[in-house]
């Protein structure tokens, strides 16, 4: 199982590399140094499965090894909208003095604005940390700034896809529909579904 382990890693290593990327996937998320047991069994699972629906289709192989290595990459980013853009600004400072606001000091390791710059008009800011619990914490306590004077327009997000962003916004549509026809109900999106409580209970939002 090692070797085949080794074939995997190697696999990504190559696509990795051509993509443009420099770290090899993590095949256990959350474990910065997987045992070598684990991380055979890791990469086996995902040969198995593959192999299974694709009998051995190279690029569709390929394609899974990139997706994988996507996600993983995609879950330590930030996405922050609602910063104001200025003219020789200096982006990281700007999100330091957001998540200081909601108690928030973690490592970013990239800053920058995304998206074409145009007038009147301000861009996202993606900020990388340096693993995914930061990530989930720093959203989890940005629902506060709605309460913090000059942070009020400032949204927080995960680095979602563009299939996630289309499913987030039909979700939201769903939402403003149940809003206008129960109006006495609290709603709220929890683990990629609609929620729906009274609003006198507790909405538990967690995950």
């Amino acid at each position: 199982s090692s070797n085949l382990a080794e074939g995997w890693k190697n696999l990504a290593h190559q696509t990795l590399q051509r993509d443009g990327k420099t770290s090899l996937i993590k095949p256990c998320r959350g474990m910065e140094q997987p045992r070598s047991s684990n991380l055979a069994e890791g990469w086996n699972n995902l040969a198995h499965q593959t192999l299974q629906r694709d009998a051995f289709n190279p690029k569709k192989i390929e394609t899974a090894v990139r997706r994988v290595a996507e996600k993983e990459d995609r879950s330590r980013n930030v996405i922050m909208y609602g910063v104001e853009e200025k003219d020789n600004e200096v982006v990281q400072e700007a999100v330091v003095a957001v998540l200081e606001q909601i108690n928030e000091k973690p490592l970013i390791k990239e800053c920058y604005r995304v998206g074409v710059k145009r007038d009147n008009a301000q861009r996202p800011i993606k900020f990388v940390l340096s693993n995914s619990d930061h990530v989930k914490q720093v959203i989890r306590n940005a629902k506060r700034l709605h309460t913090v004077e000059g942070c009020k327009g400032v949204y927080i997000c995960p680095d979602r896809t563009v299939q996630e962003r289309k499913a987030r916004r039909m979700l939201w549509d769903q939402i403003l529909e149940k809003r206008k026809s129960e109006p006495d109900r609290y709603h709220y999106i929890r683990n990629s579904t609609i929620v729906s409580c009274d609003k006198n209970s507790k909405p538990d939002k967690s995950g």
